[in-house]
């Protein structure tokens, strides 16, 4: 069972360090950034942390990607490519034991590395 505190840190960490990697809508191209998207949902451990199997998109373009997934999806997989995207996709269905401290350790040192401000 995962430690409750450490996920919501974790899950900040990821969101800040998506957002701050991409500035920009990930889909439009046009407005900043303000959410970060999950390629494949949160309940796949094995990527929910994943720096890969995120995306930086404005509000509007997460309301249009979760009323039309699969215009996302499609926009996603051209962006990063057929076999990333597929590459991603596979490790999405992996089940495995996450180490969530290590993966809070990981996306603080991408910050500092990145020069991403974070508050988690």
């Amino acid at each position: 069972m995962w430690d409750k505190k450490l996920v919501k840190t974790a899950d900040r960490l990821w969101s800040e360090v998506v957002r701050g990697r991409d500035p920009i809508c990930g889909w439009c191209g046009r407005r900043p950034t303000r959410q970060a998207h999950h390629i494949f949902g949160r309940r796949s451990r094995s990527t929910r942390w994943s720096l890969d199997n995120g995306v930086g998109i404005c509000f509007g373009c997460h309301l249009r990607g979760h009323e039309n997934p699969l215009d996302l999806h499609e926009h996603i997989r051209a962006r990063m490519g057929a076999e990333k995207y597929d590459r991603l996709r596979i490790n999405s269905k992996i089940v495995m034991k996450v180490d969530v401290q290590m993966m809070i350790l990981y996306l603080r040192q991408y910050a500092r590395d990145h020069n991403i401000k974070t508050t988690a």
